[in-house]
């Protein structure tokens, strides 16, 4: 069966204006993944830097605990000869040289590095003076230990300012990670709005010209109209498009020229007719 009904394809204006929309809503959506996924990543890069500060403190902090232990076992040494202190002190040492070695296996930076190292080689020189002055107590040289435990308290003095050296890296590493995590921060959200507002302007200025020339075409139309209502019917609409609006000022240009054919007939008929009359008055005269 035919029919006279429209073709159900868009018109390029109005297929134009759903490609601007789709595109701007497309790149809007794109943006906000985009700054998701920076978000996202500056995140696991923090959290990651943050696991291993933590771990970097704490291992500190366990280092100078056991440091501590091994000197308040060898003050006590001096009031209570104690049998296994010997084995005590190893043990103790055996566990920072496992917490040292683990200090080493984080991801740490190279100043990092140098003051863990010259923590572990004071240490070890620690361990050994220990050792010494608790054979001296043994071997009842007392007085050899006392300055030798007054020499430990300065190597002990050096080795916990180089731990506070390694605690202040610490502090300033992580005040350096918030602000670079606040300002990463602030510029995902700069650009976020620099993103939007740039879309804003490109939507505003796509709409506006294209609103212009729907516009326009429009006026031509109202005009056209406007002027065979008034019987001047040689108006003529000029939109050479191939959309809703292009059809229809085909169809008003249609309309034009029947209107004018209509008329150009009535008055040939008119003029037929009074010619007819004008030669029969003659005729009756």
């Amino acid at each position: 069966m035919g029919s006279n009904d429209p073709p159900s394809s868009r018109g390029p204006l109005a297929r134009t204006f759903i490609t601007i929309y789709t595109v701007t809503f497309g790149a809007l959506i794109l943006a906000s993944v985009v700054a998701a996924l920076v978000l996202e990543y500056h995140h696991l890069q923090t959290h990651r830097s943050l696991t291993t500060l933590s771990a970097a403190t704490d291992t500190a902090r366990r280092m100078r605990v056991g440091i501590d232990t091994q000197f308040g076992l060898l003050v006590r040494q001096f009031d209570t000869m104690n049998p296994d202190f010997s084995n005590s002190i190893n043990t103790i040492d055996a566990k920072l040289g496992e917490i040292s070695a683990s200090f080493l296996v984080l991801d740490i930076s190279l100043d990092e590095r140098v003051l863990v190292e010259d923590i572990r080689t004071q240490q070890s020189a620690f361990t050994i003076a220990i050792h010494r002055i608790g054979e001296a107590l043994v071997g009842g040289e007392r007085e050899r230990a006392r300055a030798g435990l007054a020499a430990l308290e300065d190597r002990r003095m050096r080795l916990s300012r180089v731990l506070d050296e390694l605690d202040a890296f610490h502090i300033e590493e992580s005040v350096r990670l918030s602000t670079g995590l606040d300002r990463n921060l602030r510029l995902v959200q700069i650009a976020v709005v620099f993103a939007g507002i740039l879309l804003a302007m490109v939507l505003f200025g796509l709409v506006r010209t294209f609103t212009r020339r729907a516009l326009l075409p429009l006026a031509e139309l109202e005009n056209a109209t406007t002027r065979i209502g008034g019987g001047d019917f040689d108006a003529r609409v000029d939109i050479l498009r191939d959309d809703e609006l292009g059809r229809v000022g085909q169809a008003v240009n249609e309309m034009a020229t029947q209107l004018e054919a209509a008329r150009n007939e009535l008055e040939a008929k008119v003029a037929d007719r009074t010619q007819r009359l004008e030669e029969l008055q003659q005729q009756l005269v």
